[in-house]
């Protein structure tokens, strides 16, 4: 039988910590198309999306599930509350939740729901049931340590960091929980630490400044929030330490980074902040990331129409330190922007640390195959890489998500090599994920207006490989785009 989740988590904990790989066997919706990254989902809902609320039918499926616990039938709780979670997330309904809780306290017996609460954290094997248990223990706070140190554990995963958080804001030195916490998580799960963490202590603000902004989902989520908790723009007008520097550089490198959330723009003076941030830049030495966050302050001193502030920015990217620290990072294959925006010679040591670790690389690769010298060779060395496996044993090996990933890469820069990279096309149209089928498609189609000629001519072997996949899948998009091929 599948462990529980909390086990699962529990018997991963090693130091404290959960390995950042480390990901729970639990039930995942049936229709999901893409794969989640732990806490993403959840994410993007509270970030990204507005709850449609629950019709009464749910509503009175939530009724049915909370009054089980009055029976003490912990199964038939953890039964009825997973079939309630299959259309509605628990993220999207915990006001609805604890709303009805709260108004009803008279209708339930309090000790037999935290009883079940306590079933559900630790004894589930349904995510979504989880995080219901994670919500009513909120609501009946958790004073028992052994319940506590359970909602501890389970908050080491992203998927329920943000509900264990709000059980710890009620605890006694809640503060200094969630804190811990913060630093043990490095995904959405720190994202929404910082959204909830009280800057109460000089520990706590340093911190926001020099960390709480770096995760590995992205930085702008929690920018902004750092900013005005760290208190940043007082720092920046006083006499920072390097080390306050380099946290005052990434939270305005998340701050120009307005796609997530808003970032510089709500700041009262915007050019007057970043105009002081280069005002300090020359008394420290930089690195390669300093001087990319200059860049953007430079792109947006232009899309803004500051000339001065630009004319700043220029200066100091055009300073010897400056390329000096440029090459150093280029050996690393990093800072890749910088020596493509100041005509910097990037290829070799990128194709160089392309080759030497692959999987660590492969990203980067149009900066290669915008080079004509070094697009055959980058081709030669994906082809090489992503198919070996297969011409050994006719199959691929390894982590099939990353290969797929890999493999869509280096496609979407073909389109303007006709007939360069055929293997590669051939295993993207054969591909078992639907993206890659797509994109050999689309170069195909770009291949054919560049050369003026239709499918057919310009290579049967490809003609008849699109024929094959064609009559081999379903999906309506990739369908209708073979049909125009082999039509043209």
């Amino acid at each position: 039988m599948k462990q529980s989740i909390y086990l699962q988590i529990l018997n991963n904990i090693k130091n404290g910590m959960l390995d950042g790989s480390f990901s729970i066997d639990g039930d995942r919706d049936d229709d999901q198309k893409i794969s989640w990254a732990p806490g993403a989902r959840d994410g993007v809902a509270i970030y990204h999306t507005v709850p449609e609320g629950m019709d009464e039918l749910q509503q009175e499926k939530m009724i049915e599930a909370l009054k089980s616990t009055l029976s003490s039938d912990n199964r038939k709780t953890d039964e009825l509350f997973y079939e309630w979670t299959k259309t509605n997330r628990a993220v999207e309904v915990i006001d609805d939740l604890e709303g009805y809780v709260i108004d009803h306290k008279k209708d339930f017996d309090l000790d037999r729901l935290f009883r079940s609460a306590v079933y559900l954290i630790m004894n589930s094997r349904h995510i979504e049931c989880v995080k219901i248990g994670l919500e009513l223990t909120e609501i009946v706070i958790a004073n028992n340590e052994m319940v506590k140190q359970a909602i501890k554990n389970l908050g080491l995963y992203d998927e329920f960091t943000i509900f264990a958080a709000f059980n710890m804001r009620r605890w006694q030195n809640g503060n200094e929980e969630l804190f811990e916490l913060a630093r043990k998580v490095h995904g959405w799960g720190r994202i929404h630490c910082v959204e909830l963490l009280e800057p109460d202590s000089e520990k706590i603000r340093h911190w926001l400044l020099t960390e709480g902004t770096v995760n590995s989902v992205m930085n702008a989520y929690s920018s902004l929030t750092c900013w005005n908790k760290a208190e940043a723009q007082k720092v920046l007008y006083d006499s920072p330490t390097y080390e306050e520097y380099e946290g005052l550089s990434k939270l305005i490198e998340g701050l120009l980074d307005e796609g997530p959330v808003s970032g510089i723009s709500a700041l009262d003076d915007p050019e007057a902040v970043l105009k002081r941030f280069l005002e300090i830049s020359g008394a420290y030495e930089l690195n390669a990331d300093d001087y990319d966050v200059i860049l953007s302050i430079g792109c947006w001193a232009m899309e803004n129409g500051s000339e001065e502030l630009k004319e700043k920015c220029d200066s100091i990217l055009h300073m010897p330190q400056c390329e000096a620290a440029i090459k150093k990072a280029l050996k690393q294959g990093k800072a890749l922007r910088l020596a493509d925006e100041l005509d910097i010679q990037l290829c070799e040591d990128l194709y160089r640390c392309l080759k030497d670790d692959f999987a660590s690389h492969y990203r980067k690769c149009l900066y290669l195959m915008n080079d004509q010298e070094y697009a055959d060779r980058t081709i030669e060395l994906f082809t090489a890489e992503l198919l070996a496996s297969d011409k050994q044993d006719g199959r691929s090996s390894g982590n099939e998500f990353l290969r797929n990933d890999q493999l869509q890469f280096i496609l979407q820069t073909l389109g303007p090599y006709p007939l360069k990279g055929i293997e590669l096309l051939k295993a993207g149209l054969s591909s078992p994920d639907t993206g890659n089928r797509y994109c050999a498609l689309n170069v195909l189609k770009s291949w054919t207006e560049n050369r003026k000629q239709p499918l057919s001519e310009l290579s049967k072997e490809l003609y008849e490989t699109v024929s094959q996949m064609k009559n081999a899948q379903s999906e309506e998009d990739v369908c209708r785009l073979a049909d125009e091929l082999m039509k043209s």
